[in-house]
């Protein structure tokens, strides 16, 4: 059975602390934005199925656009659901959203919105109201499962991504500079595609390796964003060579250590690799 991918998101707002009368703050209740489709008269999560060529945090923020109206950027992901649909498994994956103004939402396309045909009505609505409203057991438990994270403090997280540069001219044949060695023409398309996932994210600031391979990686994303990168030595083969101790400090303050073991050694070593 071949499978279809589709990505949404559990979009959420709320969560302030307020002063109260008595000197003791009180939080606003964290509601989640839900959409009615008239084709199934189903209440239901933003979602969609991803365009050919499209990458899934970037499936997720423009179907979220679509069918809401609103921009976000992701957060944690929440989890994956799959089912039956039309003799073809469908496999969504969903992601924590919120609605932000950052520089990162100029660099995606814009977005028709959704017929009135396809959603007629959207509603944010606390877990309680979601709970009785969603259709799909699945939906009901992922609001649940986002109130939770959200109460543990995800809510304030920053994403922060680790990217490595993309496909390079062969070191071995490259017979000048190594920092001038330049991306393929592989590497080119890499940072053109890396542009949608970074700005699904909300990213709006970088650190880059002065290196012209590293620099074309992200020169796409800066040119579309209107973002400014720094671009330490220390962060380069070379400058970290010179200086480890201020290159370990650099990416300290700028990155965790690699979640999957793997980074872009030697100047980002991972401890558990």
């Amino acid at each position: 059975m071949s499978k279809v991918l589709a990505a949404g998101g559990v979009v959420w707002r709320g969560g302030e602390l307020r002063p109260a009368l008595e000197g003791v703050p009180t939080q606003t209740p964290y509601e989640f934005l839900i959409v009615h489709r008239p084709k199934y008269n189903d209440w239901s999560l933003p979602k969609g199925k991803m365009e050919p060529g499209e990458l899934l945090p970037a499936c997720a923020v423009r179907e979220i656009a679509e069918e809401t109206g609103v921009q976000v950027c992701l957060g944690p992901q929440l989890g994956v659901t799959a089912y039956p649909v039309e003799g073809r498994q469908k496999q969504v994956t969903y992601w924590l959203a919120q609605v932000r103004h950052s520089a990162a939402i100029l660099a995606r396309p814009y977005v028709e919105p959704a017929s009135t045909r396809e959603i007629n009505e959207t509603r944010w609505v606390d877990q309680t109201r979601a709970q009785e409203l969603l259709t799909q057991e699945y939906d009901r438990h992922l609001i649940a499962h986002a109130e939770e994270c959200l109460r543990q403090g995800w809510g304030d997280s920053t994403p922060v991504m680790l990217v490595r540069h993309g496909k390079a001219k062969n070191r071995l044949k490259w017979n000048t500079d190594d920092s001038l060695r330049p991306l393929k023409k592989r590497g080119r398309h890499q940072a053109e595609n890396l542009v949608s996932v970074l700005s699904a994210f909300g990213i709006s600031r970088m650190f880059c390796s002065p290196w012209k391979r590293c620099e074309q990686t992200i020169r796409p994303y800066l040119k579309a964003s209107g973002i400014r990168c720094e671009f330490p030595d220390v962060l380069s083969e070379d400058g970290y060579a010179a200086n480890p101790y201020a290159g370990r400090e650099t990416v300290a303050r700028t990155a965790p250590s690699c979640p999957r073991g793997r980074t872009d050694r030697p100047v980002l070593p991972c401890p558990r690799c």
